[in-house]
């Protein structure tokens, strides 16, 4: 296999000229830093404060089927005998749960460094057509769940105010993904009934492998608005022992916010998104037909069916808590809604996502 060696300064570049591309989503996808919030705590500053400590709540679902833009009917287009086209287990509803503790410390007003500890829940229900018996017992796999929690992907990362002038802002930052998430969670599926094996893609905890995730954002303000636009990108460094790497993603975005009141701060940002799909591919998660012939059983087992377009819009607000010890607490919520997606499927399609978060600078 041919592995991608890619200049994070080429696809920085790349991130202004690449069509919006997004997929079902692994949840290392689910976690990116929030360059906005990293930006925002260069700028905003009244006084100079060295630490910032925070905590976020993220969430978001999937259901549904989509190749490309075509909505597909679950039990007549994609669960169904192989390999006529169709699966014997699809996924229906997966949710994910990320609940991410994050710490900053500012060396100058300029220089800044960061921690992001990620711990990950996730849930996914499924029907199949696959019904086994093993020494006398039956196993009916025709509704079952799994699920997976852990620690994540642990995140490094440094950003620089590297221009300003005025009302206007350039941060560069880098990030590295470290490979601390499992990517070996078992549980129960109808490959070998009673034994637990190897989950999916989506259900793993971490990528496997050390992740670059290089950002840009301009920033600028007029009266009571202010404007920005960011740009970001997760490179995959090799591939993991699974033998497989995540895809690549990229991010364009642009960002409107103004003051309505002196204690929130509403926002909208619109998005374009592209993620590659999975290079390589983990044997143990096809299993054998009678006739011998290796299949993947799931969607979500197969590394071509990752990868898509998704244009989302997020809406949201920063409120701040007032004076006194308060003063330095400030809260965000924000809620994605996807407009646009053309997924490489069949693939599940995002419903939405939302995030809710806490920080106090000191």
């Amino acid at each position: 296999m041919i592995r991608r060696q890619s200049h994070w300064l080429l696809a920085l570049v790349s991130c202004l000229l690449v069509a919006p591309l997004q997929a079902q989503k692994p949840p290392t996808d689910l976690t990116d830093l929030d360059i906005e919030e990293i930006l925002s705590l260069h700028i905003n500053r009244e006084t100079f404060e060295r630490w910032n400590v925070g905590y976020r709540f993220l969430y978001a679902s999937f259901d549904g089927y989509r190749d490309g833009t075509d909505d597909l009917d679950l039990r007549t287009e994609v669960l169904g005998p192989p390999p006529q086209g169709k699966f014997p287990v699809t996924p229906t509803v997966i949710t994910q749960h990320a609940h991410l503790l994050e710490l900053s410390y500012s060396a100058t007003q300029e220089l800044s460094f960061g921690l992001q500890l990620p711990f990950i829940r996730q849930s996914s229900d499924h029907e199949s057509i696959v019904v086994t018996e093993v020494d006398g017992i039956v196993y009916d796999f025709s509704e079952f769940n799994i699920t997976s929690s852990g620690l994540g992907d642990i995140s490094l990362s440094t950003s620089y105010l590297a221009w300003r002038q005025k009302d206007r802002h350039l941060l560069v930052s880098v990030g590295i993904n470290m490979p601390t998430g499992s990517i070996d969670e078992l549980g129960p599926t109808p490959r070998d009934p009673p034994n637990d094996t190897l989950l999916p893609f989506t259900m793993q905890l971490g990528s496997g492998t050390w992740d670059l995730a290089p950002a840009l954002a301009y920033s600028g303000r007029s009266g009571k608005l202010r404007w920005g636009l960011h740009t970001s990108a997760t490179l995959r460094l090799g591939e993991n022992d699974r033998g497989y790497a995540l895809g690549d993603r990229f991010s364009l975005s642009g960002s409107l916010s103004g003051k309505a009141r002196t204690w929130v701060e509403p926002f909208l940002r619109l998005s374009l998104q592209k993620t590659g799909r999975i290079d390589g591919v983990d044997e143990d998660l096809k299993v054998p037909l009678p006739n011998g012939m290796l299949i993947f059983p799931a969607p979500v087992t197969n590394p071509a069916f990752f990868g898509g377009e998704e244009i989302e819009l997020r809406l949201g607000g920063k409120f701040r808590m007032g004076q006194g010890a308060l003063k330095r607490l400030v809260i965000n919520a924000e809620y994605g809604l996807p407009l646009y997606q053309s997924l490489n499927g069949p693939q599940p399609k995002e419903l939405g996502r939302f995030d809710l978060g806490w920080g106090w600078r000191f």
